[in-house]
Order: structure tokens, then C-alpha cells, then sequence
């Protein structure tokens, strides 16, 4: 499998995951995928245009011919079927997009037939066209799987439903005038729908980046995965941060996170950090589930730029801690995923992924 660059599962209940929302996305409860959250793209209008939009999930730039695969579980909810074909100058509304910082390099629409086409951006060209229409039933969940890699000579594209391919080209130019790195992905609904369009509201949920890197070594669609959250439910083996307004436990509680001036668990001394022992995860997890990654994020800023920080797991009475990373001046996310057991060298068993503590601090 790639390598999990990044992913989000709505449950830590905001949009931080992103860097940039268009539109007015939002956390939504009542119509989940998996789990308590789900992110909600709605319209607004009963025609003409979507807009609400989430891009992030990558953050480093890639190199030339930057391969990326992106994918989410997507849910409409509407009464509605979409029955109005676009003109042939619009083929729909955009429900994923490759982005190189804030221009788009490739994107997926959905047309009001339903038909999934992937289209270069810089000339909104039509690279592939899915062969038979996707039914946009009402509370249908799809899991939709988005390849790009930039080349233009080698370029190939392709999107996959529920694990069936329904479009794709190979050996095609995919570069055009645009930029050949890809740097963040796109997630929503966002464009000129055909007229007279009911109104329609999408969902998603479980959106994960994988990453093709410059070696060649990492490369394919992820599985067909469930993201579960488990945050702090006690004190871990270690508390090293100095608690502000409150105790150190508490001020990791807030799902959202509060992103206090006033509570909040600190240090100025090099390789300090608090571990806390996982609460119960949310979806739980079914017996029997293959782990594909452990990862832990978490809420951070610096009062005395630049500094970096760890992030950490304690399996097996072993505490294992991340590469340092840049800690931001306001309030963001940082996250290290584990794809294998730090202390067995082997996959994750579910027994040793729910009980790994989670740790935050300096480096």
C-alpha cells in the first residue's frame, strides 16, 4: 500500500485538517459516514452553482510528475436525483481536485446524469469519462478513489466507486501549461451545475492522501479504510508539560479543540512532553480489523519561534518519537502516522493499537 501521507475522519469535530475552506462547509452530526462527524458540502440555491469546498491534507511540495492518489467516502442527501444534463461547455460539479498551493492541476466532476469525468485544469479538457452513470440516491454512500499522476507524455488518471474502476487513460499528457506538483487535495462540491438542479447536499467522510514519492517505492490506492478517533481518556506513563488553567488532562479534552490563551499545557525545556492512554475510540473498531496506521496529532503553537516539536507513541513500556516538526506561531495541527509497530517492526494488532498512549511535547 502507499504511504498514508495524510487523512481526516471529521472526528476531532473542526476543519483544521484543511487549510483552506471555500464556500461554508461544516461539521455535520446527523449525517454521518462513520463515526459522530461527517463534513457537509450543501447548496444553496436550488440551481446553478455548489460552492463549499475543502483543500489541504498535503502540505510539503512533491517534484515534477507528482503522483497522488486521494480518497472519501462521498453521501448525498436529497430526495432528489440529479436529472438535468449540462450543457457540453459545463460537465458538472467538482467533487475532487489535485491542487499544486492554490491552482488546480486535475479534478473529478459529477455531470446531472451522474457520469464521473477527470479533466486537466488548465484547459478543462476531459482526460476520461466513466462508462455508466452513478446514481445519486438519497443517504447512498460511495467510496470514491481519485488517481493523478502529472506527466506530459506519461500522465494517467483514473477513478475508482466502491473499488470498481469507472474511468481512466494512461499514456496521455496530464501536464499541459500547468504546474507538475501536486501539493494538496481537494474534497466537496464546488461548480457550475446544470440549471434547474435540485437542491442537493453531499457529505464526506474518511478522506486520505496517499503519496507516490520520488523513489517509486510507494505507490497504489489505500484500502477501503475506517478512520477512528481515540482521544485522551487518562494520565500516561509520563507528564512533563506544566499545566495553564486547568489540569494537563483536561486541557487536551475539548473536541474541537478550544485553542485556549487560557488552558493549555506547556514547556520551554528541550524533549518535555506529557503521554496520555487512549479513551474509547469512536466508530469502535470491530474485532478483527486490520490496522493500516496509527497516527497521532495534535493542537500545538510556539510562543518562541522557530521551535520544533515531537509527537509520540509508548507501546510495549517503549516510548517511540516522530522526526521534529516546525511548530506554527498560531494554532494548527501537527500529526505522525506509524504505519508499522515501532516496537515489533510488523503491522499494528488492534489490541496494541488501542492501547498505545499518545504523547505531545518538545523536541
Amino acid at each position: 500500500m502507499s504511504r498514508v501521507f495524510t487523512s481526516d475522519g471529521a472526528e476531532r469535530g473542526d476543519l483544521k485538517a484543511f487549510n483552506t475552506q471555500i464556500g461554508t462547509p461544516s461539521v455535520d452530526t446527523t449525517s454521518q459516514v462513520t463515526g459522530a462527524n461527517s463534513y457537509l458540502c450543501s447548496s444553496t440555491t436550488a440551481s446553478g452553482s455548489f460552492n463549499a469546498f475543502l483543500t489541504g491534507l498535503i502540505t510539503p511540495t512533491f517534484t515534477a510528475n507528482a503522483e497522488v492518489f486521494a480518497q472519501a467516502r462521498i453521501g448525498f442527501v436529497s430526495s432528489a436525483t440529479m436529472q438535468n444534463q449540462p450543457t457540453p461547455a459545463n460537465h458538472g460539479g467538482m467533487l475532487m481536485a489535485m491542487y499544486s498551493v492554490a491552482t488546480i492541476v486535475g479534478y473529478v466532476t459529477l455531470d446531472g446524469m451522474g457520469f464521473l469525468r477527470v479533466l486537466r485544469a488548465d484547459n478543462n479538457s476531459v482526460l476520461a469519462t466513466a462508462a455508466q452513470s452513478l446514481p445519486t440516491v438519497a443517504d447512498f454512500i460511495y467510496l470514491i478513489q481519485f488517481r493523478y499522476l502529472v506527466n506530459g507524455a506519461t500522465g494517467a488518471v483514473e477513478v475508482k466507486v466502491n473499488g470498481a474502476s469507472m474511468a481512466s487513460a494512461s499514456g496521455i499528457n496530464t501536464l499541459g501549461t500547468g504546474p507538475a506538483t501536486i501539493n494538496a487535495v481537494g474534497f466537496g462540491a464546488s461548480g457550475q451545475w446544470a440549471s434547474n438542479f435540485a437542491p442537493l447536499k453531499i457529505y464526506l467522510d474518511d478522506a486520505l492522501v496517499n503519496v507516490n514519492d520520488a523513489s517509486g517505492a510507494e505507490d497504489g490506492y489505500a484500502q477501503d479504510i475506517r478512520i477512528a478517533r481515540a482521544g485522551p481518556g487518562s494520565a500516561g506513563h509520563i507528564t512533563g508539560l506544566t499545566a495553564v488553567g486547568g489540569t494537563n488532562l483536561a486541557n487536551v479534552q475539548p473536541v474541537p479543540p478550544s485553542d485556549s490563551a487560557t488552558n493549555y499545557n506547556d514547556t520551554s525545556t528541550a524533549a518535555t512532553y506529557d503521554s496520555y492512554a487512549p479513551g474509547t475510540e469512536e466508530p469502535v473498531v470491530p474485532t478483527g480489523s486490520t490496522i493500516v496506521a496509527v497516527s497521532v496529532d495534535a493542537e500545538v503553537l510556539t510562543q518562541a519561534a522557530p521551535q520544533n516539536g515531537k509527537l509520540h507513541v509508548y507501546t510495549h513500556a517503549t516510548d517511540y518519537a516522530s522526526a521534529a516538526i516546525a511548530l506554527p506561531t498560531s494554532y494548527g495541527r501537527i500529526a505522525n502516522r506509524w504505519l508499522l509497530n515501532p516496537n515489533t517492526g510488523v503491522a499494528w494488532t488492534l489490541a496494541d493499537a488501542l492501547a498505545a498512549e499518545m504523547g505531545v511535547g518538545l523536541a
